[in-house]
């Protein structure tokens, strides 16, 4: 469908650390599934057809945002988690 918006274009830094207050308030910390997730069900739930999907730029945007918020990013076991500024991450 031409004319549809693309998801990506229209994610705004805000949005991105709203849905890892979110998913930090339910365990603690966020990791891109979260994302996904969200990201899925916006796009079921208006029709938005995602034009330029790229993993690499929207994880990048993600890190970015969550970084220049005060969110710490940490590897554990393959996935990345974001931890909330001032929170305590656990150690390995």
């Amino acid at each position: 469908m031409r004319g549809q918006p693309d998801l990506w274009g229209e994610i705004h830094e805000d949005e991105i650390v709203k849905i890892a207050r979110e998913a930090a308030e339910k365990r603690g910390y966020a990791i891109y599934d979260d994302f996904e997730e969200y990201f899925e069900q916006r796009k079921i739930r208006e029709g938005l057809k995602v034009l330029s999907w790229n993993p690499a730029k929207v994880m990048s945007k993600i890190r970015k945002t969550l970084k220049a918020a005060g969110w710490t990013r940490r590897k554990v076991c393959s996935k990345t988690r974001f931890y909330p500024p001032g929170s305590e991450e656990p150690t390995p």
